[in-house]
């Protein structure tokens, strides 16, 4: 079905290949998790099997790469589209239409396929990612997990022979992931050849026939999911294992009891008439805080968070920012002491140059001079993109593109940072060292609120965990406390952390220990 030879890619603009001698040979119907460090040319080998590259993107392209017989170089896009369907880790990056049904039944009108079919294909892909009441739904209004469902339904809905997924999980909570991931699986058992990109390998490996693992642009293990498994967890690939998380943290005790956020009995709803999103929650953050944020997709945490910046105001209630009422200030955003992370990068990068994005705000309130340079340079280091500084941020890797939007933001020097899903896109070494950083600031004193679906993350990481749940606020203390609470945690629609499994051998309490 898909045949690799000799593949060499270079993008456009750059001197050092981000693909180098891949040789890939994948039959009819295979199930294939393609994982490796962040940046390494997952997602470009996707795009010069659907065509993308070299035909949309450019660049030197060496090598052979036919799928389903065609030679991708030769065929055009639109008969490959028909063939290899892809996914991407940003669902904004392809949803166009304003209304869901449209965006799905976009694909089979271009096909010229009869109303009725139509029609058809429409309510079985809704149907089959969980949106089979959202035809009619305006599309800016679904979260970022129900715009990633209706990205995966737009491709299916054009019946390909090949289902390329680009980390299609990293925006949906936990039961999200395993209806979509129960239907990729199907999809596979029907004759469809998959192809997934995925960081979280222990959660999927039990669905795939066969595991490859990419670094610095070739492919240096391929093998069947147990014994692929054997070697990852024997440290052959290193980016899998946690780095020394001592090297984040910094001196010092957490006894503030300033209040740095506080909600009082915050309502809201988005429109006049639609259901509340938040229903009287109450919250106090102290300053020098890591919390987690976790709940189901539409639960309301990113709404949370977009009080706390003053972009959203509550239907009633009152937000407060280090004791200050911003609920009903003139200006949209409270102060510049909130630095807030969108969950998607491409939102907040607009310079030229990876330097250039992270100099921008300093530059912005007027804080250039040698010591914001260094202090520059310290901050590409500690989200390890130092060699991306002469990169265009918006041709970098998805993980890569995160990275830099938090830096851009810690450079600005917040007292307050609020991150929406920092750990999407990134592999387990990236997770830790990002978080493990901030966690390291807040020993300094800095407040930090961010949203993930990775309990385990939340666990290592943060002081204290809130689950959500129908906009309202239904767990809230120690990380490993919340993290026991079963009962809790499926109401949330979250499963339990890996590590409370029956044999694991790295208990609750050594992950716990490892932030600080």
């Amino acid at each position: 079905m898909i045949e690799i030879k000799d593949l060499t890619y270079t993008y456009p603009g750059k001197s050092i290949a981000t693909l180098r001698n891949v040789n890939i040979d994948i039959p009819k119907g295979e199930f294939v998790l393609l994982t490796g460090p962040t940046g390494c040319g997952k997602s470009t080998l996707l795009k010069t099997i659907n065509g993308l590259i070299p035909h949309l993107i450019g660049g030197k392209m060496e090598g052979k790469v036919e799928v389903a017989g065609l030679d991708t170089r030769k065929a055009d896009v639109s008969s490959l589209s028909q063939i290899a369907g892809m996914i991407f880790q940003s669902p904004d990056d392809q949803i166009f239409s304003t209304v869901v049904q449209d965006e799905v039944a976009f694909g089979p009108e271009n096909l010229a396929l009869p109303g009725y079919m139509i029609r058809k294909r429409v309510d079985e892909a809704l149907d089959t990612v969980g949106l089979d009441n959202f035809h009619c739904r305006a599309t800016h209004m679904l979260s970022g997990g129900q715009k990633q469902r209706l990205a995966i339904a737009s491709v299916m809905s054009m019946a390909p022979k090949v289902l390329l997924l680009d980390e299609p999980f990293a925006q949906l909570d936990p039961q999200g992931t395993s209806e979509v991931l129960s239907t990729i699986r199907e999809l596979n058992e029907n004759g469809m050849t998959v192809i997934l990109v995925e960081h979280r390998i222990y959660e999927v490996a039990h669905v795939v026939s066969r595991v490859m693992v990419m670094d610095n642009g070739g492919i240096v293990l391929d093998d069947e999911p147990e014994r692929a498994l054997k070697e990852i967890s024997n440290g052959i690939k290193p980016y899998l294992n946690p780095p020394d998380h001592q090297t984040f943290l910094l001196s010092g005790e957490k006894d503030s009891e300033e209040t740095a956020l506080e909600m009082k009995g915050v309502s809201f709803q988005y429109d006049k008439g639609a259901d509340f999103v938040l229903k009287g929650v109450n919250l106090r953050i102290k300053r020098g805080e890591v919390v987690s944020l976790m709940g189901n997709n539409g639960s309301g945490k990113s709404t949370i968070l977009l009080h706390f910046t003053g972009l959203l105001r509550p239907s009633r209630g009152q937000i407060l920012v280090f004791g200050r009422d911003i609920s009903r200030l003139k200006t949209r955003r409270p102060s510049s002491t909130v630095g807030f992370v969108f969950q998607n990068p491409n939102l907040m990068l607009f310079n030229e140059t990876v330097w250039q994005e992270i100099a921008f705000g300093p530059k912005a309130l007027g804080l250039e001079g040698p010591g914001i340079d260094q202090k520059i340079d310290d901050i590409m280091t500690a989200m390890d993109i130092t060699e991306l500084r002469d990169e265009n941020p918006l041709a970098l890797s998805g993980g890569q593109r995160l990275r830099v939007a938090i830096a851009s933001i810690l450079s600005m020097g917040p007292e307050i940072i609020l991150l929406d899903e920092p750990t999407s896109g990134q592999d387990k070494s990236s997770t830790d060292g990002l978080l493990g950083h901030l966690y390291g600031l807040s020993k300094k004193g800095i407040t930090i609120l961010f949203t993930t679906h990775d309990i385990e993350a939340a666990i290592r990481w943060s002081d204290r965990l809130l689950v959500m749940n129908g906009g309202r606020i239904i767990a809230d203390g120690l990380p490993v406390e919340v993290a026991r609470e079963t009962r809790i945690l499926k109401k949330a629609g979250l499963r339990p952390p890996l590590c409370l499994e029956p044999g694991n051998i790295l208990g609750i309490e050594a992950i716990s220990s490892q932030g600080g």
